[in-house]
């Protein structure tokens, strides 16, 4: 009798730093789990984050082109020109960068739409360029009322 009690004591410290163990394990897989969800979390918004900063980005850019080309219909300010192509160029590189980011089909649809309609900007851009250089500001205005403003809406719109 006494050696079978002695014998369950001496169990019971055996198991009980097995038990902790096993404790142990299911906290840590459980915290690895927790910590995995976090991390996916993150990277979650770290993403959304470049898409939405990218976007204020891109429209800031917008609006900056048609400040120069107002600028430089309204004053001959060539230094204009390459404000406008600098502002292009920003466009393009955050259109790249949250391209990169997106991951579902209709994120990567409106950034493939704004890439057409910066296109179409940068040519009607060119065009008023080339009025203004030919000295015929009117026919610029009109082209930027006509079909850049549209264009500029359309842009903001997205």
């Amino acid at each position: 009798m006494r050696l079978l009690k002695r014998l369950t004591i001496f169990t019971k410290v055996l198991a009980a730093p097995l038990l902790v163990i096993v404790m142990l394990g299911a906290v840590g897989t459980f915290t690895i789990s927790s910590l995995g969800d976090v991390v996916t979390s993150v990277n979650d918004l770290g993403r959304r984050s470049v898409l939405l900063q990218g976007s204020l980005h891109v429209k800031a850019d917008f609006l900056q082109q048609l400040a120069y080309i107002r600028n430089y219909i309204l004053f001959g300010d060539s230094t204009s020109l390459d404000k406008i192509e600098d502002a292009q160029t920003r466009v393009y590189a955050t259109l790249d960068d949250m391209y990169a980011h997106a991951q579902s089909q209709e994120t990567f649809g409106r950034i493939q739409k704004l890439r057409s309609l910066q296109e179409q900007y940068d040519a009607v851009l060119d065009s008023v360029a080339a009025q203004v250089r030919s000295k015929d500001t009117q026919s610029a205005t009109a082209i930027l009322q006509s079909q850049g403003v549209p264009l500029m809406e359309s842009i903001l719109e997205e």
